[in-house]
């Protein structure tokens, strides 16, 4: 099962130097900036460059700013630099990792996300994003990306005990444990995710399958309709919801469903279809 909920609001928490409320500010010379003027940051950390290559912040800037364009790639190259004159700042090491996950490299993201926490196990505290659980949460990612999922689970547990009302990650740790088959445990995690988050309509789609798999039919069609109320229009929702009614003895109405699905452009549904609906 793809890991449905996107990462990017969560990641981008670690990203240092924007003045954010509540967070750190390593570097308060790049606040002066509009909130989406990071190409001209790029631009003038690239002239500091040309007259003093020494110069730590400059590079680190610049990474953030090409994190936040998602020039991944560049972003690692810059925080390397800024990772050699400085070895130890963890936050380089920390958004590096970052940088590294968007670009794909997992084994080098984890490698990271270690020594991010070696250096300053605790890192930063706020009262507005959980902090501390930060790095166990994205080695947990990681190691999902790896299909890792024994692994991730015991990262996700970490995070949890460091912030128990950390929703993403009572989430994500439900879906390793779907990943290894253990539909009690995620339901349990995806029911106390529920708590701390908003009705996320992944959330109510994974809540779902779990409950299908633990073959509790009525339980998996509330929350596909759930799902449905946030996202109408998805041919996959009205898939799952047409052939759960078929499977529950409801074939008129499932089959009216699935075609539905079939014109959103389904074609599961067109094949279960062809098999239940003749």
């Amino acid at each position: 099962m793809n890991r449905l909920l996107g990462l990017s609001a969560l990641l981008l928490i670690g990203i240092m130097g924007y003045g954010q409320k509540g967070l750190p500010v390593l570097n308060t010379s790049i606040a002066r900036y509009g909130a989406n003027d990071y190409k001209r940051i790029i631009t003038d950390r690239t002239k500091a460059l040309t007259v003093k290559p020494e110069l730590f912040s400059a590079w680190y800037d610049r990474g953030i700013a090409r994190y936040i364009l998602q020039d991944f790639k560049g972003a690692v190259e810059d925080f390397t630099q800024a990772a050699d004159l400085n070895a130890k700042a963890p936050y380089v090491f920390y958004n590096r990792a970052l940088a590294r996950y968007g670009a794909k490299d997992f084994s080098g993201a984890v490698a990271d996300y270690r020594e991010a926490v070696r250096l300053n196990p605790t890192l930063a505290t706020s009262n507005d994003h959980p902090w501390e659980a930060l790095p166990c949460f994205n080695r947990g990612n990681a190691k999902s990306d790896l299909r890792d999922f024994a692994g991730a689970v015991v990262e996700f547990d970490q995070a949890i005990a460091l912030n128990p009302v950390f929703g993403a990650a009572w989430f994500y740790r439900g879906n390793a444990k779907y990943e290894l088959g253990d539909f009690i445990g995620a339901l349990s995690d995806y029911n106390m995710a529920k708590e701390f988050s908003p009705p996320l309509y992944t959330l109510c789609m994974n809540r779902g399958l779990a409950r299908y798999r633990m073959k509790d039919l009525a339980g998996a069609l509330g929350d596909f309709s759930k799902a449905l109320e946030i996202q109408p229009s998805d041919a996959k929702l009205w898939y799952l919801i047409g052939a759960v009614e078929v499977e529950s003895g409801m074939q008129e109405t499932g089959c009216k469903d699935l075609l539905k699905a079939v014109k959103a452009g389904s074609e599961e549904a067109s094949e279960f279809m062809k098999a239940r609906c003749r």
